[in-house]
């Protein structure tokens, strides 16, 4: 009994404590967080022409998302900011007219921290109707920080936010700028949530702001005081009578990272890059509660232990030494296609058709898509190995991986998780997951 009340007593103490500490919790103040430059970038579409220096066709922003102790690799933009990329070859080698020839071009996707430095990225994931894409660099990079993400909730209408980006290249021009897109030149506009919208006949979940996205803001975070990203900025509507400035949900895009397997921090596990001060205490007092429990527990425990030595007749019984199995990772195979808006399905063993044939392929392209075949190939994974194979059933146009290589019809081809292939042409990709 006496055991029993000294639980009860320090689990009280414990909750007390802890209650205290969180009526003491402060709230940061609502102005702009100049942190989030650290996490800001300038995502363009480099047009790489042979005899030429090559040109930037296209350009919008960018933020970083990650773990916050660790370089980031993934970044976070608008789908129309790569557009240029992907009506390009999407990295492919494309025939262009140029000057009244034709000549051989490539389209790349470059990340710059500053007017002179910059890394190559490539594309992960992109859904066209949110108008959101997610990249990745060649490795992580110490030239910026994860910026943490905040799901937005009712409560924030009215409240403050900023939308940041880098100001077109007209504004550089008018102005002389010295810099055009290091951490410091990013742009920043101020002002409240006006509502929460659902677009009608897509469901994409958009905030709608009266602070200005200008030109080039469109991929940058729209941030609240915290500098937690709550939007990504997207478009504006104009009539004569008003101007409104949206930016698609934070909530589109979380979905999309977790189907990756992209590490995030949310605002509420982490604020401005570390744990403040009233969190630290808290964690101390859950440490020391969790202390007091144990010692009581192992007193008792020892108590017991006494007790059953003493009596052979409740001796513990013998262990079987089988262990639970861990849950078995799933296998996917996900369209990349505009058309079908991230459709995913699982994998295993039988092997499972992609073409035109809605009936018998487990992936169905539209009737009349260039390049795609009635059966057009198959895929199947072997859970022994952790391969897929990807199978052309001798299709009219081909089966193809990204570095261009035609798959010969009827032999399987082996795939590791995360690498993708293309079905006929390059913008029917499909990629292989394991999660």
């Amino acid at each position: 009994m006496r055991i029993k009340r000294l639980c009860r007593q320090a689990f009280m103490l414990l909750m007390l404590f802890i209650w205290g500490q969180t009526g003491t919790m402060k709230v940061h103040a609502s102005a702009f967080n100049t942190e989030v430059r650290e996490s800001t970038v300038v995502v363009a579409t480099y047009l790489e022409i042979p005899g030429t220096y090559g040109e930037i066709i296209g350009w919008g922003t960018g933020f970083f998302v990650g773990s916050p102790d660790e370089n980031p690799e993934y970044l976070i933009t608008n789908h129309h900011v790569i557009s240029d990329f992907q009506n390009c070859g999407a990295g492919e080698t494309v025939k262009a007219e140029i000057n009244g020839g034709t000549v051989d071009v490539r389209a790349k996707i470059r990340v710059f921290y500053s007017s002179d430095d910059y890394d190559e990225a490539y594309v992960i994931d992109y859904n066209e109707t949110k108008d959101i894409a997610i990249l990745k660099l060649a490795s992580p990079t110490g030239e910026r920080k994860a910026i943490p993400l905040c799901s937005p909730t009712d409560d924030m209408i009215g409240s403050d936010v900023y939308c940041v980006g880098y100001p077109g290249l007209s504004d550089n021009e008018i102005i002389g700028a010295v810099s055009n897109w290091g951490k410091t030149d990013v742009s920043v506009t101020a002002g409240t949530v006006s509502r929460f919208v659902v677009s009608s006949g897509t469901g994409v979940q958009r905030i709608q702001t009266d602070a200005v996205i200008q030109h080039g803001n469109s991929g940058g975070p729209m941030v609240n005081g915290n500098g937690s990203v709550i939007g990504v900025n997207t478009l504006y509507v104009s009539n004569q009578a008003e101007t409104n400035y949206y930016a698609v949900s934070i909530d589109e895009v979380i979905p999309m990272l977790n189907n990756n397997n992209i590490k995030y921090v949310m605002e509420g596990d982490l604020k401005k890059g570390g744990v403040s001060d009233n969190k630290i205490l808290l964690i101390g007092a859950v440490l020391l509660g969790v202390a007091v429990l144990v010692i009581i527990i192992v007193v008792m425990a020892g108590k017991g232990k006494k007790k059953a030595q003493s009596d052979p007749s409740k001796a513990a019984p013998a262990q079987s030494g089988l262990q639970e199995n861990p849950q078995a990772k799933k296998a996917m195979l996900r369209s990349m296609s505009v058309q079908h808006n991230g459709i995913s399905y699982a994998l295993g063993r039988t092997p499972v058709m992609i073409g035109r044939d809605a009936a018998n392929c487990a992936i169905a392209f539209r009737e009349g898509t260039p390049g795609v075949s009635k059966r057009h190939c198959s895929v199947s994974w072997n859970p022994d190995t952790g391969e897929f194979l990807v199978t052309d059933l001798n299709s009219s146009y081909g089966t193809y991986l990204l570095n261009g290589q035609r798959l010969e019809p009827n032999i399987p081809y082996h795939l590791k998780a995360g690498e993708s292939f293309y079905v006929g042409e390059n913008t029917n990709v499909l990629r292989v997951e394991v999660g």
